[in-house]
């Protein structure tokens, strides 16, 4: 099957709310100032809301399309390492990615990620984010939260890597799924059902513009 011939919406309806989570995803590096976390949080809880409260805020704006589009463009180039996530994304092809491809195809991945936060807007517009619990997991610290919502709560876990004062999203789990690698899973098969033609996965990358709500 042709990657052109994938729908967003198959590709997209078990990212459903959980762009917000992914930009997650996997892996943002955010070093946001707070005074509204209360003190009790600990430095990778603190972290992990502000990251979600700052992306909910957003979803809030009176922006849309194109407009809401540049603003969750910009917030991922100021505040997360998607060179790493796009890398982390390819799995066993991220060696044969070639050298003039590099540049497109993280930026294309960073463009597809705020392409999604636009198309599922209205599932970001939560209240807020509720920490749970944490608890180590080898190297790092898996945190259970919940995002409000009017009359429901939709549960979150955050895998968050520390490394001295600064902290690292490494991953997100929604309903049983680590996001992280179900974004590998899906490159790799659009890369191996076109015999590791990347132009294939650019396309595919690009397909945003032809969905993105005007």
């Amino acid at each position: 099957m042709k990657v052109a011939e994938y729908s967003v919406r198959q590709f997209c309806k078990t990212w459903k709310f959980t762009t917000l989570l992914l930009a997650g995803v996997l892996f943002l590096t955010l070093a946001f100032n707070t005074t509204t976390i209360a003190k009790a949080l600990t430095g990778p809880e603190k972290h992990v809301t502000s990251i979600a409260n700052s992306v909910i805020r957003l979803a809030h704006t009176n922006a849309s399309g194109p407009a809401l589009h540049k603003k969750f463009n910009r917030l991922l180039s100021s505040h997360a390492n998607m060179n790493s996530v796009a890398l982390f994304a390819l799995g066993p092809y991220r060696r044969k990615l070639p050298a003039k491809m590099k540049r497109r195809y993280q930026n294309l991945v960073k463009a597809y990620v705020a392409g999604l936060f636009v198309y599922y807007n209205d599932d970001f517009k939560g209240r807020r984010l509720e920490i749970i619990k944490s608890r180590k997991s080898g190297k790092s610290i898996i945190i259970d939260s919940k995002i409000k919502f009017p009359g429901t709560d939709k549960p979150v876990k955050w895998r968050v890597y520390q490394r001295g004062n600064r902290y690292r999203v490494t991953d997100v789990n929604i309903r049983g799924i680590w996001l992280s690698i179900q974004m590998r899973q899906k490159f790799t098969q659009i890369l191996k059902r076109n015999n590791g033609d990347f132009n294939a996965l650019l396309k595919f990358l690009a397909s945003y513009k032809s969905w993105l709500p005007k």
